[in-house]
């Protein structure tokens, strides 16, 4: 994996962190997860986006339930203290300091 794909992962897990916390129920379908990030300017496949939500669940961060083609994505308490950095996962971006 190139340095790019490392640093891009990282960011992209921390963006799909931040729009679980900020979403209805705190939950997602990967459909609509992959929808959000292209518009954020990531540009990725859904299987990226689909390898993401598996690490995700891997490291408890989310918690996903699969339905019929898609996943639904739900984050967890671990998850939305690294959304808001309040803990650290290496693997996963920090969020900015306020103001920046």
């Amino acid at each position: 994996m190139s340095d790019f794909d490392f640093h891009m992962n990282k960011a992209l897990r921390l963006a799909i962190l931040r729009l679980l916390a900020a979403a209805p129920g705190y939950k997602a379908n990967s459909s609509v997860i992959h929808t959000s990030v292209n518009s954020m300017g990531f540009h990725v496949s859904r299987d990226r986006v689909q390898g993401q939500l598996d690490w995700l669940e891997e490291q408890s961060l989310t918690n996903g339930q699969k339905m019929g083609e898609l996943v639904v994505a739900e984050i967890t308490a671990r998850g939305m203290d690294v959304a808001e950095g309040m803990a650290f996962v290496t693997g996963v971006d920090r969020p900015a300091p306020m103001g920046h």
